[in-house]
């Protein structure tokens, strides 16, 4: 099992008095970190701003394994996932997988290393403290090839005392994003490791 690493935030939802926590976010590791091929370089001639984007991120389809009962359950972790991984200066960020052909080249002309994500919402679960909600996310290379899991866990709690019905829904969407920003803080500290 690979590192934990413990994330906790706390952000107030305006009209919902509600408090985001972010607690876990697991990343495992499949294989040795030195099997990766190096990174290639910026095109002869060019230089690369130390903030210039290394990865071109592809986020997959997501599947709503959670018995939400919510059909846009998984649309909002997407979006959620994407919003998150534009806040990582080494990260470019695409909503489409290209198609293989397509993706080498653009990588190729690029400089750029191609990273998927694809999984699912593997929880969604309500208390009378709040919502807890968990993604579970497959890493595959720009030739899909498997390189590691990641899971976020995000709750959303009340901040003073029960959830009431009316608050759960706007809950349940702050525990998602809570998930998200979590397995996007493991994918950041894996695509550090490389």
């Amino acid at each position: 099992m690979g590192p934990r690493r413990r994330n906790v935030r706390l952000v107030p939802r305006r009209g919902t008095g509600l408090a985001v926590v972010a607690p876990f976010a697991v990343l495992l590791h499949a294989g040795p970190w030195h099997e990766d091929p190096p990174l290639p370089g910026p095109p002869a001639g060019k230089n690369v701003s130390r903030d210039a984007p290394r990865y071109y991120v592809a986020v997959g389809p997501l599947d709503d394994a959670s018995g939400s009962g919510r059909d846009d359950f998984d649309d909002l972790a997407r979006r959620f996932l994407l919003d998150e991984l534009a806040r990582l200066p080494s990260v470019e960020p695409h909503a489409e997988i290209p198609a293989p052909a397509e993706f080498s080249a653009e990588l190729e002309r690029r400089g750029l290393r191609g990273i998927v994500l694809q999984g699912s919402i593997t929880r969604l679960s309500r208390s009378r403290s709040g919502v807890s909600a968990a993604l579970s996310m497959l890493v595959l290379d720009e030739d899909q090839t498997f390189r590691a899991l990641l899971r976020g866990d995000g709750n959303a709690c009340g901040r003073s005392g029960p959830l009431s019905a009316a608050e759960i829904p706007a809950a349940e969407i702050d525990a998602l994003r809570a998930a998200a920003g979590a397995a996007v803080d493991g994918l950041d500290g894996y695509l550090r490791g490389l």
